[in-house]
């Protein structure tokens, strides 16, 4: 019988790959000819292999990758960056599944602190691979693939070790270790229970909140991600600044926070301003960058103590006017996100805590690893890309909550900048020749094209569309 369907040649060997010191090495499986070489030899028919030439090529075209007499160089932190299907397509191995363990051989004020760390199965028995870069090696056949979080973190872990022990203190192991954890977090890591307790904050910069104290003021210092009133109770303890606060924690842990010298001295001025008079916050507010290093204090235009406009008349507590078109609420502004499913079903997807959002990105991080392209999250199926797009942007909407107004009758123990009421009055609009104010407007409405005959506009639309048109 006549076969219309006969067999496809099958395709010729493809390339070879090997992890060294430094990168993954990718070769063509004939040793007699180079990577190029065999490129231009290779079968018309041959198209997985040409997918992959592809692929180096694109790295190659984005000075991701190096080209070598013989084969191509990726690094390994471009390795791992890649995309599943485009590790799937060089042949490279999965991605790691499991847990990675990482426990603390000392404390961190020892100078001989190490990390060790190890991996474990399902059933929490240790793995025995051999790590070489984001490779990691059990046999010939048999072998995992670090995610690129992964890989960060035991790149730090390892550089740390390696660390000579005159270059280990108390400070410099806090900050390597707030970075540590952070990763950590990322990649759902295992940490031993000392680690988990410890918590380190090193801020950029502080913030200034102002606050009533009979007939003064009190300047007080505000740290990002910390409790303020633990953190004002214990800087008040000390006469001068210090390099490190550390803060109780009601689970027994305890939360460090971490200052540079420069934020040290900067802390060290405050002290002497931790309460002043009016008169002297007046002072302050004219030219606070006299007073407070702007690297170190955020002196922004959203700052309590910037320059005022000439609208501003005190410092005070505000006593909010009521109007009827007005509702007063409390609320915390989180919108949700929209996620589309393959069927094309659109769900929305609410975080409301940074504990779930937390167990959102560890769930996503966990379906990267082992493949997976969808997550089970409140008896839903979502897909990962789509979540995991979404990310950032509820990291940061949780960060910055907005409270549009107050409870009626809540009493506010904040002093905030007392300013001229002018909602209805026109005192601040400035008067010139080109543009009088004592005649009133005068509205002309064009003719609006495209509007259908058999529709007409409103009384007020008319006179905003006039509005638009003549501004």
């Amino acid at each position: 019988m006549f076969n219309l369907f006969p067999k496809n040649k099958p395709e010729p060997p493809q390339f070879n790959w090997q992890e060294t010191q430094t990168c993954i090495y990718v070769t063509a499986p004939s040793t007699n000819l180079s990577l190029t070489q065999y490129v231009a030899k290779l079968h018309p028919e041959a198209h997985h292999a040409r997918a992959q030439w592809l692929l180096l090529k694109e790295l190659l075209d984005n000075g991701q990758a190096e080209l070598s007499d013989i084969g191509v160089h990726i690094p390994f932190e471009e390795v791992c960056c890649l995309e599943l299907t485009e590790q799937e397509l060089l042949g490279l191995p999965e991605p790691y599944p499991f847990e990675i363990e990482i426990r603390s051989d000392g404390t961190f004020n020892q100078p001989e602190f190490r990390y060790n760390y190890q991996f474990l199965k399902p059933d929490w028995k240790p793995l025995y691979p051999t790590r070489i870069g984001c490779v990691l090696r059990l046999t010939d056949e048999w072998a995992y693939l670090l995610t690129h979080e992964q890989f960060t973190l035991l790149e730090a872990l390892d550089t740390f070790n390696a660390r000579n022990a005159t270059d280990k203190n108390f400070e410099l192991n806090l900050i390597e270790f707030a970075r540590i954890k952070g990763l950590a977090k990322e990649t759902g890591s295992a940490l031993e229970h000392y680690l988990n307790q410890e918590e380190v904050v090193a801020p950029k910069t502080v913030r200034l909140r102002l606050r009533e104290s009979g007939d003064s003021i009190e300047i007080i210092p505000d740290i990002t991600d910390v409790d303020s009133e633990k953190f004002e109770e214990t800087f008040d303890k000390f006469p001068d600044s210090q390099n490190i606060y550390s803060l109780p924690q009601p689970n027994g842990g305890r939360t460090r926070v971490l200052f540079q010298e420069k934020q040290k001295e900067t802390l060290q001025t405050l002290k002497r301003y931790r309460r002043v008079s009016r008169e002297e916050l007046a002072e302050i507010a004219e030219q606070p960058q006299l007073h407070f290093d702007p690297e170190v204090v955020e002196l922004d235009p959203t700052d309590e103590i910037l320059s005022f406009s000439e609208r501003v008349r005190e410092i005070g507590i505000y006593k909010p006017r009521v109007y009827p078109f007005i509702s007063p609420y409390k609320s915390d502004w989180i919108p949700g996100i929209l996620v589309e499913d393959e069927a094309g079903t659109r769900t929305k997807l609410h975080i409301k805590t940074e504990e779930e959002f937390t167990e959102l990105k560890q769930r996503v991080h966990k379906a990267k690893r082992t493949g997976q392209k969808q997550i089970k999250w409140k008896g839903q199926k979502l897909p990962v890309p789509d979540v995991e797009k979404h990310l950032p942007f509820i990291e940061k909407q949780l960060k910055h909550r907005k409270k549009p107004s107050r409870v009626p009758g809540e009493k506010s123990e904040t002093t905030v900048l007392i300013i001229e009421e002018n909602i209805e009055d026109t005192d601040y609009i400035e008067e010139t020749s080109s543009s009088p104010v004592q005649e009133p407007f005068r509205h002309l409405l064009e003719a609006t094209p495209n509007l259908k005959q058999e529709v007409k506009l409103l009384p007020h639309q008319e006179e905003g569309l006039a509005w638009a048109q003549q501004l």
